[in-house]
């Protein structure tokens, strides 16, 4: 089911199966800033991924000696969610674990994403308790993809990510999802900027690894509507494409990690993995701003 907050400046809609954002519509300028979604190139829009972020090696993981499957990215975005309160700016959404969910993953959680706007700023947080008597390792993360160019009278290379510090751009190499082991750093200069190509996105995703940014500015000099992702610090940022005429540049704070080549397989020792105590919660919020 689809449902709208707005506020003076934004529409957002949101879909309640994987709380996933559908569209961030600027009412001032007319623009969507949301990738629309093609069964040919990318169907989706802005999956949450829970409860691991990535790829597992043969989408298995162990667990007190017990196996598990789980496809790429967790089951989170494929759930109904239910709504628990609404307001013309603001909405929650609730999925909680179920007979189904612990077949797939052995832990009673609640996962609550809440929505907000006011003006031309969008909130998004993202609350994970667990309601378990032990430690629950989980990943979070979000995967939103941005329509580039945004200006429909620009092309998709007219535009440039900009980094709020200085940044390395050192990555994780993926491999069939797989992280390799080995830290590479990204075939760019050291700095803030780096150029939306179809060379930059020729591989896999981008991920980097201890990112120093809190925001990412995805802009062109040839046009002032531009979108800025703001984000806690996060252990890895993803970055991606289908680098074509019209598409989209996804920019996903994330924690947590594909399994690497060297994994073992179990998921307390998971490269990345967070560690809820019993009871606890964890909260996770990223922004998205409309120029």
């Amino acid at each position: 089911m689809n449902k709208r907050i707005f506020s003076s400046q934004l529409n957002v809609d949101i879909d309640t199966k994987g709380a996933e954002l559908l569209s961030i519509k600027n009412k001032i300028n007319n623009t969507e800033y949301l990738w629309q979604g093609d069964e040919k190139v990318w169907a989706k829009h802005a999956p949450v991924l829970f409860p691991v972020v990535g790829k597992l090696k043969n989408f298995t993981y162990k667990y007190n000696d017990e196996d598990y499957v789980l496809m790429q990215h967790g089951f989170a975005k494929d759930l109904e969610f239910k709504v628990t309160s609404e307001k013309e700016n603001e909405i929650c959404m609730l999925l909680e674990s179920n007979d189904i969910t612990m077949e797939y993953y052995p832990f009673k959680f609640a996962l609550l994403a809440r929505y907000a706007v006011v003006d031309n700023l969008l909130t998004c947080e993202y609350v994970v308790t667990n309601l378990n008597n032990k430690i629950m390792p989980f990943s979070i993360g979000v995967h939103p993809g941005f329509k580039c160019p945004i200006d429909d009278s620009l092309n998709y290379d007219d535009y440039y990510l900009e980094f709020s510090n200085e940044e390395e751009f050192k990555q994780i190499e993926l491999e069939g999802g797989i992280g390799k082991d080995k830290r590479t750093h990204l075939n760019a200069p050291t700095g803030r900027k780096l150029n939306v190509s179809r060379d930059l996105f020729s591989g896999d995703a981008i991920v980097l690894d201890k990112p120093n940014s809190v925001a990412v500015r995805l802009k062109s000099d040839l046009s002032s509507k531009c979108i800025t992702v703001g984000f806690p610090k996060v252990p890895y940022l993803g970055l991606w494409s289908k680098p074509l005429r019209d598409s989209y540049v996804c920019i996903e704070p994330w924690f947590g990690m594909s399994d690497f080549e060297s994994s073992n397989g179990n998921i307390e020792d998971k490269e990345g993995i967070q560690k809820l105590l019993p009871y606890q919660v964890f909260q996770f919020k990223y922004t998205v701003k409309l120029e």
